[in-house]
């Protein structure tokens, strides 16, 4: 169970309502395991992850703590420095029940730290966004973050899990969390079942980690290619980029040959399942890359939407984000329908993304406050085999 829940709520409040994705409970692993399992080096309260319209990738932290050791704030501030340093962060938060000297904020602030107590950090919050005063997000939910950390402990489930609320917090290379994310989906597969709210809390979650590989993958290839470029030599480059690198995929594709000539299996070139389709996917994209910084935010809020009662200004809000962004529906349908297709997942999953994508949208207008202006209104009312080929554990 989340502790320190109150200010990890704040947290991850805050995130959604500044357009980043939060991430709890963010585990940090040493970024080469010389070791036989892998090493855990400590754990971040809060990520909040955005994403920008040209495809990168900046990272706020959030330390939050009730209790526990008595370190000072301003020690706090130094350790939450070299957490920053070690994962690449641009900034972050330190939340906590004790005051602090203005001398110990300033020193703080100079690294890219600052520090705050809930009241001075609820205060910072609503200054600077109203959806953070309307609590108008179905983030903050500490319980559904429970139901999905529960779900790390059923076996085949445990590496989407890690892949949903770690590896697309923390993972920088567009090819490798694409290649990663599959891998997890591949092995929930089995187990996962449409009919279960959980499994399609995971899925939502897990597409929305896909979405951000998928945002950084086309950020970087749209900088690189000469669009519009005939499909040879396009699917040739997505693939290097896609192993990073040709003496990768090389060593993939042999591995494979190999395996499937001692099963007695035709040779295929095709290391990834779907990929055609994965092709035609990110030709897709490429045509629109500015309209993918949104959509893990919104898959994310879609997916923990589904475990919890309706919140009448979280929908109004999605609605609004959605009809931000004219192809947001079409690009989450279309990877919804690569990823249900390569991972060999129920078809279920993605009649149900869809489904509840256009009941949101096809709605009638939910109703709002008399001012008919959620954010002026609400301000007033501040609410409280193949997987290693894949290179999973690997390069």
């Amino acid at each position: 169970m989340i502790k320190d829940r109150e200010q990890k709520r704040m947290a991850a409040r805050f995130c959604a309502a500044q357009g980043l994705v939060p991430f709890l409970e963010v585990v940090v692993r040493s970024p080469a395991s010389l070791d036989e399992s892998p090493m855990n080096i400590t754990d971040i309260d809060v990520v909040g992850l955005e994403l920008s319209r040209a495809g990168t990738t900046s990272r706020t932290l959030f330390d939050c703590k009730t209790g526990g050791p008595k370190l000072t704030p301003i020690n706090r501030a130094l350790w939450a420095g070299g957490l920053k340093l070690l994962v690449g962060a641009e900034r972050a938060f330190v939340i906590q029940q004790r005051e602090t000297p203005h001398s110990h904020k300033l020193a703080a602030s100079r690294m890219g730290i600052l520090l705050h107590t809930e009241k001075t950090f609820d205060l910072y919050a609503a200054s600077l966004a109203a959806d953070y005063v309307s609590g108008a997000t179905y983030l903050e939910n500490p319980e559904t973050w429970d139901e999905l950390f529960a779900m790390a402990g059923v076996g085949p489930l445990e590496n989407l899990v890690s892949f949903s609320c770690t590896q697309a917090a923390l993972e920088k290379s567009g090819g490798r969390g694409l290649r990663h994310g599959l891998a997890a989906f591949l092995k929930a597969a089995p187990e996962l079942d449409p009919a279960k709210p959980r499994h399609r809390l995971l899925f939502g979650s897990g597409l929305s980690a896909y979405l951000v590989f998928l945002a950084r993958a086309v950020g970087e290839l749209k900088d690189v290619l000469a669009l519009p470029m005939e499909r040879e030599p396009f699917e040739k480059t997505l693939r290097y980029f896609i192993w990073e690198g040709r003496e990768n995929y090389e060593i993939r594709r042999q591995m494979r040959a190999a395996l499937e000539r001692a099963r007695g299996v035709e040779d295929s070139s095709d290391l990834l399942p779907e990929w055609g389709r994965l092709i035609n996917l990110m030709r897709s994209l490429l045509d629109a890359p500015d309209a993918l910084s949104a959509l893990p935010l919104l898959a994310k809020e879609m997916a923990f939407r589904l475990a919890q009662a309706p919140l009448p200004l979280a929908d109004v809000r999605l609605q609004r984000m959605f009809r931000q962004n004219p192809r947001a529906r079409q690009f989450i349908f279309a990877v919804t329908a690569y990823l249900v297709n390569a991972a060999g997942l129920p078809k279920d999953f993605a009649s149900a993304v869809e489904r509840d994508v256009n009941m949101l949208l096809e709605a009638e207008a939910i109703e709002q406050p008399q001012s008919g202006n959620p954010e002026s209104s609400s301000s007033n009312e501040h609410t409280d085999s193949l997987l290693q080929l894949l290179g999973k554990g690997g390069a």
